[in-house]
């Protein structure tokens, strides 16, 4: 009979509980970082430390990044699981594609519609001169948009 419970007893499962000194809260552990890159990057170029050298300064073990392209068609969540210096390798955990947006130039009239990057946003341009009209425009429709009207106050 003291054979049978030494059996039960080993076959169990020791289960280590988790301590109250073992749990803390999430922003004093970690933190997530947001980043918006200028074009799509794929999973391989992510979890390519050369892509976070240059960003080494903010990231530390365990941190969660988030990254979106400027047109917002991917976006990709990692994990810091290595840092030391500029050597930094994150971990691509989830990447969902969202859209498929291009930059392509929407020719009209006399003027371009193009992709000016993040921080111009969609832009206006001659297609003659290559002189910005205007910029900042959150999407190609509203630039097209603003063209449209821009061409109705010339003829009044």
């Amino acid at each position: 009979m003291a054979k049978d419970k030494t059996n039960t007893a080993e076959s169990a499962e020791l289960i280590e509980p988790i301590l109250v000194k073992h749990m803390q809260l999430l922003q004093f552990v970690h933190q997530t970082h947001v980043c918006t890159t200028r074009t799509k990057r794929t999973i391989q170029q992510l979890e390519d430390p050369r892509t976070w050298a240059f960003a080494s300064a903010k990231l530390q073990m365990h941190d969660r990044v988030e990254v979106m392209d400027a047109q917002a068609s991917q976006l990709s969540k990692g994990i810091v699981t290595y840092a030391k210096g500029n050597d930094i390798h994150v971990q691509i955990y989830a990447h969902y594609p969202l859209s498929n947006a291009t930059h392509e130039e929407i020719p009209h009239r006399d003027y371009l519609i193009r992709w000016g990057g993040v921080q111009d946003k969609w832009i206006i341009v001659g297609k003659t001169d290559g002189n910005t009209l205007k910029a900042e425009f959150p999407t190609d429709l509203a630039a097209l948009n603003y063209l449209r009207d821009h061409y109705k106050a010339l003829s009044l």
